[in-house]
């Protein structure tokens, strides 16, 4: 696994600053700051600061980690047999990385993961969420019980992109798209965090085919766009 990696890494979760942090991720929801100064104390988490200039490659089979998001924002890419790269997912602060980490694990796949900010991420050897530790079992139930809600919305987001892929046209693939962004930010003017070539590999087209079809969503009135900010006018196809 390419990562620097201290022992001690850990003790800067337990400044004021980062258990507060802490108390807002959705591992962590519900827990008293007793309670995870306890489980951060037990299961000495590595503390991973990702910088824009230095992505971490991790190889297919190495090490496994339960990771939370708790500065910046990271995304994941799955790299095959051939050296092909293409993004999996755009993972937030307050995300949490290893139900997809895992399912690229499951393909066999090398993982990369970048930050276009400097971001941390806090990773968890998994025995200390999977197996029970008498001294923090009760501390253990709670954050499995918000790790089982975080991997229901992980689901929801597979799905999602298993649908936009299941699209017979590429017009069809953005439309469905662009009404997921509508339904997850309950409005029909937004952001999307993935480039032109990043939507362009989660959509599994070429870029310039994705930029001919923006551009005649564009010219028909449908939507209107500024780089990475969308907005949806003609919103018959878009009712969230």
């Amino acid at each position: 696994m390419n990562m620097p990696m201290k022992t001690d890494d850990y003790q800067i979760l337990l400044h004021d600053e980062n258990i507060e942090l802490l108390k807002t991720q959705p591992l962590f929801l519900g827990l008293s700051e007793d309670e995870i100064i306890k489980f951060i104390t037990a299961s000495k988490p590595v503390v991973l600061d990702i910088e824009p200039e230095h992505p971490i490659l991790l190889a297919p089979g190495s090490e496994k980690r339960m990771g939370a998001i708790i500065e910046g924002s990271i995304k994941t890419f799955a790299i095959d047999y051939d050296g092909n790269r293409a993004v999996f997912n755009s993972l937030e602060k307050y995300c949490t990385v290893e139900p997809v980490i895992s399912t690229l694990h499951y393909y066999n796949m090398a993982v990369e993961i970048t930050a276009e900010v400097p971001s941390r991420v806090v990773l968890f050897e998994p025995k200390y969420l999977k197996e029970t530790i008498a001294e923090i079992a009760a501390i253990q139930h709670k954050i499995i019980v918000n790790f089982m809600e975080y991997e229901r919305r992980l689901f929801i987001s597979i799905s999602e992109h298993l649908l936009c892929l299941s699209q017979k046209s590429i017009r069809d693939k953005v439309l469905r798209f662009l009404f997921f962004r509508c339904e997850a930010e309950h409005t029909y003017e937004f952001d999307i965090q993935l480039s032109r070539e990043e939507m362009a590999d989660y959509l599994a087209v070429d870029r310039a085919s994705l930029s001919r079809t923006l551009g005649e969503l564009k010219r028909e009135g449908v939507i209107d766009f500024k780089k990475n900010h969308f907005k949806i006018l003609d919103t018959k196809h878009f009712k969230y």
